[in-house]
């Protein structure tokens, strides 16, 4: 019976919110103790205290291993066989996604995921199921988010147009169709608030929509949002985008996207779009 889950979350910010979200479900589930590894900054900068999980916050990815171990030895606090999951080769030729389901059958389970998961008995959760134990935002980034939007977000449909090394939404749901879809919303009389990783998107879109297009100013000037290394300041901002996303009247976004899947779950209108090609749509 697991006793102790330990999850170190991967990847970007909402892949290692969702992978935080389920195990703080999977928790509540089964009554063990619970473990974030947390690597991007300090987790109470961004987030408000999670009274279900022990955040354990330590350096960016890129420390040496034995930092981890160490820090694993220390929680675990006694000599036990535990169980680590992190996906290899062998998973994907078995079609097994190892990050997506832990071992309930184990007592100590080590997880390394930026998944949506659940026990091995269970079907496979998506990101309605974990909706409640999302994370909140810290009461610092809660105000900014909210001074915002109080004064800019009147009738306005959140755009998320995810680039840069995204080629499925690249290619399932090209810039044009984006294009088509803020014209016809502005010319009904609604702005439009743009979250993009990509910086020649965001310059065309205003370009072509001007004043009606609202964008919350960045500190960071980045050509490409993502990927790139840990810096907290646009860390900030991502969040702080997917936050306004959420607090718009509804979402359009991408096909493919974790960012969207997020915002459109925190969203929560039954207008949410994701924009793709017919063909793909088909498929």
């Amino acid at each position: 019976m697991l006793e102790h889950l330990i999850l170190i979350p991967r990847a970007g910010m909402c892949n290692r919110l969702r992978a935080i979200a389920s195990a703080r479900r999977l928790r509540a589930r089964v009554g063990c103790r619970c473990t974030v590894i947390w690597d991007w900054g300090q987790f109470e900068h961004f987030f408000a205290p999670l009274p279900d999980v022990q955040v354990v916050n330590r350096p960016p990815i890129g420390a040496v291993e034995s930092n981890v171990r160490m820090t694993l030895d220390v929680l675990l606090r006694r000599p036990v066989r535990y169980h680590k999951y992190q996906a290899t080769r062998w998973d994907w030729l078995l079609q097994r996604d190892a990050s997506r389901s832990v071992d309930l059958r184990q007592p100590v389970v080590e997880l390394h995921s930026g998944a949506i998961f659940g026990g091995h008995d269970e079907p496979r959760l998506y990101f309605p199921d974990i909706r409640a134990w999302l994370p909140e935002l810290s009461p610092r980034l809660e105000a900014q988010v909210e001074e915002f939007r109080s004064r800019h977000l009147q009738g306005a449909v959140g755009f998320h147009i995810r680039r840069t090394d995204h080629q499925l939404s690249i290619r399932t749901s090209p810039d044009e169709l984006f294009f088509a879809r803020a014209a016809e919303l502005i010319a009904a009389g609604r702005r439009i608030f743009l979250a993009t990783d990509n910086a020649v998107t965001e310059r065309q879109m205003r370009e072509r929509f001007g004043d009606s297009l609202v964008v919350y100013p960045k500190q960071t000037a980045l050509a490409e949002r993502w990927p790139r290394p840990f810096h907290p300041v646009s860390a900030d901002e991502d969040l702080i985008d997917l936050f306004l996303l959420a607090r718009c009247e509804f979402i359009v976004g991408c096909f493919g996207s974790s960012y969207t899947d997020f915002a459109i779950v925190l969203n929560g209108s039954p207008r949410c779009e994701r924009l793709m090609l017919e063909q793909a749509a088909a498929a």
